[in-house]
């Protein structure tokens, strides 16, 4: 009985393959226009629930990291994360939100965009600021659920 009660529930707020499909196309489409417009040393990469494709349906919110090298000071990333913001959303409006430094919120064709920016490592030990390890640890639970069943 619990079983049918959690497969239920999970029918009801798993996103069908379609809307799985079309959300990650969407995401990938503002990466490669955020990215035309962010400095070509920075990499602009995908994290969170969209990224790891557990995200809930009818919860359309995006998180964008802008990855700059180590050696940009961390002084400078609130004023490189507005220019890419206007340079790739022209007359959108955005707010800055604060975590350890700035990050721009706005929302764009029904979703709620976070752009963060943070630095590039390869490991947990190098992080410059606390949000460095998201990218980490999207990969790291990308990694460990490709190989699991996900029940639809």
């Amino acid at each position: 009985m619990a079983g049918q009660l959690l497969n239920d529930v999970l029918k009801y707020i798993r996103p069908s393959s379609e809307e799985l499909r079309k959300e990650t196309k969407f995401a990938n489409d503002l990466i490669r226009k955020i990215g035309a417009k962010a400095p070509p040393t920075c990499k602009v990469v995908l994290t969170g629930s969209i990224a790891k494709g557990t995200f809930l349906r009818d919860r359309r919110d995006i998180d964008i990291f802008v990855l700059f090298e180590r050696s940009v000071a961390r002084e400078k990333l609130e004023s490189a994360i507005k220019k890419i913001v206007t340079k790739a959303f022209p007359g959108i409006g955005y707010q800055l939100s604060y975590a350890e430094h700035p990050y721009a919120r706005f929302h764009y064709e029904g979703r709620r965009i976070d752009l963060v920016p943070a630095y590039k490592i390869s490991k947990a030990a190098q992080r410059i600021s606390a949000v460095d390890r998201s990218v980490l640890h999207t990969r790291f639970i990308k990694k460990k659920l490709k190989n699991k069943p996900k029940p639809r």
